[in-house]
């Protein structure tokens, strides 16, 4: 097959997803429609359209089936549509949306949360971004200070104050806007640093006086085969002794990689830690959560009117109208519960299994001196290669749905059959893409990502 002939066939196939695209274009502004746009792939470049999914699978709206690996963005650690998901919410679905009252299931899913990671207490929000975003505010509050250190290639969600990045100005290292349309001013307050690079720590000790917090992805989805551990442990005993809040952004593999989340799997504990993502079983969720000086900010503390506590401390505010929207408390309990049945073995099996997938492949590549490698961490991983869009769009023919960021992931919907499948198709796709110049290419080894790996 050459190039030509696999867009050829790719538009063939994907007729009702290029028809959305041209339908709507006018109407709907859609940062995946051109994402790592390439001239010659204009012709095929547009998102796939979905109409189903179920286990490990997903269905076009043309009625393509896929081997699904980006599972919703890492959302659906348990496949699509799990039952005991989609019966909880149901459930609740039936009782209504109440948006005015209390929720009744947002006390048990907070107790649940505190009791698979240790956290004293926490808060609910929508997104990853609103956590991070409250986060923030919570270390500021009880700080008393401004600047945010943060590290290259980290993602904490489309938050103005957190979209920086490093630039050298008349010799110094300084903090700028990443994106058109952010405050020069919220850049400034944003101190960038190198992960794992003990280097870091110089700057940090010049900036601890005005540090209201350190942020921290502990696996960054871009590149997950750091192995932090080590600079995690000095980070968090910095922070500890400078009195400087520790965030870890947990949204994406909190309670993928261990129940206990990336604190329990480097045995590193953090003041503040926000969570998402699988929790809601593929509903909108975010959490704040940590030790309860911080988490005392939204309430005044854990007073009731039956004990002796009144609200104390300095409070900031915070708000939303769908935090802790009954449907999603509904899902969240059901992922909890599921997940503190099944303990701690249900992440090492997946872990385990990730790792085997990967590493047989891994060899199999290497043995054909095709320059594509495959690292990550648990059961995230990316394909690194220089110049892979032909590969992803002959996966995609070959039945294998990776959305646009490229960040790949097992669940444990996926059986012994899809993994062989899978082998199969990117085996096929790697000696095809091999053929057609991917020889040509420089190592893998020595690329790096190129652009934030999120929606």
């Amino acid at each position: 097959m050459t190039v030509e002939e696999l867009i050829s066939e790719f538009r063939e196939r994907t007729k009702g997803s290029r028809s959305q695209r041209e339908c709507y274009a006018t109407y709907l502004a859609d940062s995946r429609a051109s994402a790592g746009y390439k001239s010659l792939l204009r012709d095929i470049h547009y998102p796939i359209v979905g109409s189903r999914a179920a286990g490990s699978h997903i269905w076009d709206v043309d009625g393509n089936s896929y081997i699904d690996l980006s599972m919703g963005f890492g959302v659906q650690l348990f496949g699509h549509a799990a039952p005991f998901v989609t019966d909880a919410i149901a459930d609740q679905l039936a009782l209504g949306i109440q948006l005015g009252p209390q929720a009744r299931l947002a006390g048990e899913v907070a107790e649940l949360i505190a009791k698979a990671t240790g956290v004293e207490r926490l808060c609910f929000c929508n997104t990853g971004t609103e956590a991070v975003m409250t986060a923030l505010r919570l270390a500021r509050t009880q700080t008393n200070r401004q600047k945010i250190a943060m590290f290259t290639w980290s993602y904490h969600g489309h938050f103005d104050g957190t979209l920086a990045r490093p630039a050298m100005r008349d010799g110094e290292r300084q903090s700028i806007p990443a994106f058109p349309g952010v405050p020069a001013s919220l850049a400034a307050d944003t101190v960038m640093l190198n992960y794992c690079d003990d280097a870091a720590f110089d700057v940090l000790e010049k900036e601890s006086a005005d540090l209201a917090a350190v942020i921290v992805e502990p696996i960054q989805s871009v590149q997950p085969w750091l192995r932090p551990g080590e600079f995690l442990r000095k980070l968090r005993e910095w922070t500890t002794d400078r009195d400087v809040p520790l965030i870890f952004d947990d949204v994406l593999l909190g309670f993928r990689v261990h129940l206990g989340g990336s604190q329990a799997m480097f045995g590193v504990k953090p003041d503040i830690v926000t969570f998402g993502k699988i929790l809601g079983g593929g509903l909108p969720i975010g959490v704040v959560a940590g030790d309860a000086r911080y988490l005392e900010a939204i309430d005044g503390g854990a007073w009731t009117p039956a004990n002796e506590l009144t609200p104390s401390g300095r409070r900031t505010f915070f708000a939303g109208t769908y935090n802790k929207n009954p449907i999603s408390m509904a899902a969240a309990r059901a992922v909890l519960r599921r997940l503190l049945d099944e303990g701690p073995e249900l992440q090492a099996l997946l872990n385990e299994t990730s790792e085997t997938f990967t590493s047989e492949l891994n060899r199999w590549l290497q043995d054909r001196e095709i320059p594509i490698r495959i690292e990550g961490f648990g059961s995230l991983f990316r394909f690194r290669g220089r110049q892979l869009d032909l590969f992803f769009y002959k996966l995609l023919l070959n039945g294998v749905y990776l959305w646009e960021g490229r960040s790949c992931f097992l669940s444990t919907a996926h059986t012994k059959a899809d993994l062989a499948e899978l082998t199969s198709a990117i085996q096929d796709a790697a000696l095809w893409w091999s053929e057609v110049g991917g020889r040509s290419d420089a190592s893998p080894t020595s690329c790096r990502a190129k652009a934030l790996d999120k929606p």
